[in-house]
């Protein structure tokens, strides 16, 4: 087995998730819309990009594997949220409702 450093492109896309899981795990527990929180997320991450291919004053390139890794991240998040509050509430469908009444 060989060890390789991790190259900038590796760490740059790592850091793209880890950045949005805690920010959107938090806002969907404070929210309790956890797949609002994705959508709106997601939908800002992409309007970023567009606007750094569409202002090349700002210096910024747009890069679709940004918005990729950063919808993963929030989407980690959702996940764990969901999951999480299943654990402490089994008997909610989502973080949201509840079964019957």
């Amino acid at each position: 087995m060989q060890f390789a450093l991790p190259t900038l492109t590796r760490v740059e896309l790592l850091a793209n998730v880890a950045l949005f899981l805690p920010v959107v795990l938090f806002a969907a527990l404070a929210s309790r819309r956890p797949w609002s929180v994705l959508a709106v997320g997601s939908g800002a991450s992409a309007v970023i990009e567009a606007l750094q291919a569409l202002v090349p004053a700002a210096g910024r390139a747009c890069d679709t594997n940004d918005w990729a890794m950063n919808t993963l991240g929030m989407t980690i998040g959702v996940v764990l949220t969901v999951g999480t509050a299943r654990l402490a509430h089994p008997y909610l469908v989502g973080v949201r409702g509840s079964r019957g009444a």
